[in-house]
């Protein structure tokens, strides 16, 4: 067996954090030897000599750390050995608070191993760690729920003993189901507190609202982040919103964060309410005036407009800061004309649209009007250009401004059949592909999402590649239907595939776990549609698949949105209600673990027998109004 190590950057920049070890191996390569996900690891950590972290595990032939101090860059490096199996690292120059960040490499049975990534707080008798078992991400929600464990004084800090709600977990915490879904913090008494590990993706300003009820009076809390950032925000105060399970929104604490991870902590200044999440999200970008475009193709500028924009003309912003996540955008802009479309593109003329406006009149030329719509979810910085897709005096622009809200769009009366199928894939495919395609035609649906008919088992840790189980059935289908991976559009009935993508989730022990997802137009109404099959065995891979499929959903913004599958667990569980909070959608169709929600959309479902399979199907008639 060969072994090559060397020294990578920061793989955070690169790949989010539950994928440094599917794609790249960490810093080494691996020649002749299967390098596995998740292993059991004998691991631990000892603080010696006032300032430094050892780490230990056993392995049968080498182990490799890989670790990140704070924010700073990943470190891999090889551990020493101490004979008999035994490896260590000693981590040197730490301080109470320091946060390190690690996971190792390994040998068990002959295969190569990468453990989950493991946090310790120095200088603490007891480590804090993420419940869920990795980081929150920010900008995101963080449910009141998953605080992190390690105990009294650690990870919470409670004055009574006892869970007075008696749900979810068995701490001191009290917790209680909650009306809008999932669970919420109640029995708050005044400085008590509740922690959460956290992982900033990008530098910035950031704004955390807690999401509260209160019956008789309001109060006041306070958060404070440590760990390369230090930072106590400003005190937030809030009236009563009338009962215990009636939710508001906290004013905003605006706070400024480094990248990397950080230890969030909410802290109670006073009773008498309950609290369900935090929500925190970057902070408002600033104006981009039109005038100080750096290129341009058949416009004429002023010195505070942009005009005489026409199609095929274009206009230059380099360098433009989408931040983390920007989901919509706001044009100042002012016209005369409604036969004028413009297109927003990265990169170059011909690069991703990420939105298309058609213009709506003002009342004239120097009559500017704040338009907004949302935008393919982007973060980073890119070039944008604004092309002139159609029309001649599309519009006079004053300004743009990015957000990272959600605009919500009105949308005409439509109607959408979807329906979900589980093929039973491994038993029953490609030999029954016809006997569903006559299921699926009978019931004459717009949109198919189906699981199974992909090679999903025990096959890798990346994106299953074998979806031939699918591809006999979209065959099945024949004429009027379009396959994208396990989702099927009827033709016939007005739709067409906008764009679609797959999305990678979180995988349980026996099972690689993916969605696909797609943006649909019927007959000129856009719609997302997405299919999901959760993990089976793993509560906490179901409760990562949740917030998985939620962040799937919400990168179409407020486009009216369809998920189905095989959750693997009930359509009112946990796990289902922490899907439907993060992403606003709702149940409409339940055939025991097989599930349709909705977002901007309402309706009925029925339940069906789909014979071979082993799971009976259901369809749902979803109205946009």
């Amino acid at each position: 067996m060969l072994r090559i190590h060397f020294t990578l950057p920061n793989l955070d920049s690169v790949l989010p954090q539950k994928h440094i070890f599917k794609t790249i191996l960490s810093a080494s390569i691996w020649i002749g030897l299967c390098v596995l996900i998740g292993g059991n690891v004998n691991a631990s950590t000892q603080e010696i000599n006032g300032n430094q972290l050892k780490v230990t595990c056993q392995s049968e032939s080498f182990c490799d750390i890989h670790y990140r101090l704070n924010s700073g860059h990943e470190l891999n490096l090889p551990m020493d050995s101490l004979g008999n199996g035994s490896y260590q690292y000693i981590i040197s120059g730490l301080s109470s608070g320091d946060i390190v960040s690690y996971s190792l490499t390994y040998q068990q049975n002959d295969l190569a191993y990468n453990s989950e990534q493991m946090i310790y707080v120095f200088g603490a008798s007891t480590s804090a760690g993420p419940y869920l078992g990795f980081n929150a991400r920010i900008p995101g929600i963080i449910l009141a729920e998953n605080y992190d464990t390690g105990g009294e004084g650690m990870a919470y800090h409670d004055t009574t003993a006892g869970n007075s709600g008696d749900q979810y977990r068995a701490e001191s915490v009290d917790i209680e189901s909650a009306s809008i879904g999932g669970f919420n913090v109640g029995w708050i008494a005044p400085g008590e507190w509740l922690q959460y590990s956290v992982d900033v993706a990008n530098e910035g300003s950031f704004n955390i609202v807690s999401q509260i009820a209160s019956l008789e009076s309001g109060g006041s809390l306070h958060y404070e982040i440590s760990g390369a950032t230090n930072v106590q925000s400003e005190k937030v105060q809030f009236t009563k919103t009338g009962g215990w399970q009636t939710w508001e929104h906290t004013a905003a604490a605006n706070v400024h964060l480094n990248a990397g991870f950080h230890t969030l902590r909410i802290v109670f200044e006073t009773a008498g309410f309950n609290i369900h999440s935090l929500i925190v999200s970057e902070a408002s970008y600033g104006k981009i005036e039109a005038e100080s475009f750096d290129s341009m193709s058949g416009i004429a500028a002023d010195t505070t407009s942009v005009g005489y924009f026409d199609s095929g003309d274009w206009v230059k912003y380099n360098a433009v800061n989408f931040g983390n996540l920007a989901k919509s955008i706001t044009l100042s802009i002012a016209g005369a004309h409604s036969n004028g479309v413009a297109e927003l593109r990265l990169g170059s003329t011909s690069g991703p649209v990420i939105a298309i406006y058609s213009m709506m009149p003002t009342d004239g030329w120097a009559d500017f009007q704040p338009r907004s719509f949302n935008i393919t979810h982007t973060s980073g910085v890119h070039d944008l250009y604004i092309v002139g897709k159609s029309g001649n005096g599309i519009f006079n622009l004053d300004y743009f401004q990015l957000s990272s809200s959600v605009v919500e769009e009105t949308t005409p009366n439509t109607t959408i059949n979807a329906m979900s199928l589980n093929v039973y894939g491994w038993a029953t495919m490609p030999q029954f592909a016809d006997v569903y395609a006559a299921l699926i035609r009978s019931r004459d649906v717009d949109v198919v999402g189906i699981q199974e008919g992909v090679e999903d088992w025990n096959i890798g840790s990346d994106f299953p590649t074998n979806y031939s189980k699918a591809n006999a059935l979209g065959a099945a289908l024949g004429e009027c239907w379009e396959q994208r991976y396990q989702i099927f559009i009827n033709l016939c009935k007005g739709n067409s595939f906008i764009s679609n993508r797959r999305f990678d989730m979180t995988d349980g022990p026996n099972a690689t776990r993916t969605g696909e997802s797609a943006r649909i137009s019927k007959n000129g109404f856009e719609y997302a549609a997405l299919t999901v099959h959760w993990d089976h065995q793993s509560g906490a891979a179901k409760i990562a698949n949740a917030h998985e499929t939620a962040a799937e959903v919400n990168y179409y913004g407020a486009l009216p949105t369809v998920v189905v599958g095989d959750f693997n667990t009930g359509c009112t569980s946990h796990e289902v209600n922490t899907l439907n909070n993060e992403a606003g959608m709702t149940l409409i169709g339940s055939a025991g673990i097989d599930c349709i929600l909705a977002k901007r959309f309402t309706g009925t479902a029925q339940i069906f027998d789909a014979a071979p399979s082993d799971h009976p199907s259901l369809d749902a008639v979803l109205n946009t109004n």
